[in-house]
């Protein structure tokens, strides 16, 4: 495409330009983000809840061997 020679008519054909990059740039973001939350949705979906136990792992007195057994 050639340039025109009327400077008014290039600053439009500029800032059209311009404007076209920006939506190009956010419907790029947009698939990104697509993209990202359906491998997080993919991922999510493969991973297996399990319950976390906490164990008391504090010494009864007289626990030992040779403790008391009541």
């Amino acid at each position: 495409m050639e340039a025109p020679l009327n400077e008014n008519e290039n600053s439009a054909m500029l800032d059209d330009s311009l404007d076209t990059i920006n939506e190009r740039r956010d419907q790029a973001l947009i698939r990104i983000q697509n993209y990202q939350h359906a491998a997080a949705r993919y991922y999510n979906s493969k991973v297996k809840s399990r319950p976390f136990f906490v164990f008391d792992n504090k010494k009864e007195e007289g626990a030992d061997k040779l403790g008391i057994n009541w």
